[in-house]
C-alpha cells in the first residue's frame, strides 16, 4: 500500500518505486514525498541534500534530512536515524512512511471539511448524492453493495462522464467479474485525476478504510482542488549547515 501511495502522488522526477525499502535508501524518494505532502518543507538548495547521491555518506545525509523534517512535522521518530533508513530497515522505514501517509490522509480529510476533519457521514452523503442516478445508496463504507463496483463507477461518471464507458462493466455477480470491474474503476478514477492507491482487492473485499480514502479522493476531484494544496503555512524547516 505504501509503495502504491507514493507512486500515485504524481511526483515529478520520482522514479517508480518497486521495492519500498531499497528504493528509499538514498533518501530522495522520501524527501520528494515529504515535499509533496508539505510543499516547501524541503529546501533543495541546502548543501546537505544530495540530488545525485554517489556514496553511503550522501545517502545518509539525505536520510538524516528526512528524519529532521519529519520531526518538525511532529512525526514520532524516536530511535530512528538516517543510517536506519539508508540500511533499508523495514520497521523504521515503515514507521516514517506510515506517518507521511497518515498526515496526507488527515490533511485531505481536513481540507474536505473546510478546515476541520470531515465526518465520514458527510462523505457517505456526498457519495449517495453523486450516485443517485444509479438508484443505489450505501449505508456505510462496509456496505456489500459496493463490491460489484457499479456504485463507485456511477460516482466517477457523475464527476466526468467522458472518463467512463459502461460497456467495460459487467454485472459483478462472480468474483472474477467484480475483480475486472474494480480494476476498471481504478483506471477511470486515475483518469480524472484522483490519487488512487487502493487495490482491486480493497474494493472487492469492501475494506472500509480504503473505500473511505477512495471516496475522499474522488470528492477532492469533484470539489476541484489538488489533494495536497493548502498545506499548513506555519511549518518552518530550519535550514542549518551545522
Amino acid at each position: 500500500m505504501f509503495r502504491m501511495w507514493m507512486n500515485s502522488l504524481g511526483i515529478e522526477g520520482l522514479r517508480h518505486i518497486q521495492n519500498l525499502f531499497e528504493d528509499c535508501r538514498d533518501g530522495l524518494a522520501l524527501l520528494k514525498t515529504l515535499d509533496r505532502i508539505e510543499p516547501g518543507c524541503v529546501n533543495w538548495k541546502n548543501r546537505k541534500i544530495n540530488k545525485r547521491p554517489k556514496n553511503k555518506y550522501h545517502r545518509v545525509e539525505n536520510c538524516d534530512m528526512c528524519v529532521k523534517i519529519g520531526k518538525v512535522l511532529k512525526f514520532s521518530l524516536v530511535g530512528i536515524g538516517g543510517g536506519d533508513l539508508e540500511r533499508g530497515n523495514h520497521k523504521l522505514t515503515l514507521a516514517l512512511v506510515w506517518q507521511m501517509l497518515r498526515k496526507y490522509q488527515i490533511d485531505l480529510l481536513t481540507r474536505l471539511g473546510g478546515g476541520k476533519k470531515i465526518q465520514e457521514n458527510e462523505i457517505r452523503k456526498w457519495a449517495n448524492k453523486k450516485a443517485s442516478k444509479g438508484g443505489k445508496k450505501i449505508t456505510s463504507f462496509s456496505d456489500k453493495g459496493l463490491r460489484d463496483g457499479r456504485f463507485l463507477l456511477q460516482i466517477v461518471e457523475s464527476i466526468e462522464s467522458r472518463a467512463i464507458d459502461w460497456a467495460f462493466m459487467n454485472e459483478g455477480k462472480t468474483k472474477a467479474q467484480r475483480k475486472e470491474n474494480a480494476k476498471y474503476i481504478i483506471t477511470c478514477a486515475r483518469k480524472i485525476g484522483a490519487v488512487v492507491f487502493v487495490t482491486f482487492e480493497d474494493i472487492v473485499e469492501v475494506k472500509p478504510k480504503m473505500i473511505l480514502l477512495l471516496l475522499a479522493s474522488l470528492m477532492a476531484v469533484d470539489m476541484g482542488f489538488d489533494e495536497v494544496d493548502g498545506a499548513a503555512e506555519d511549518i518552518e524547516i530550519v535550514d542549518d549547515d551545522e
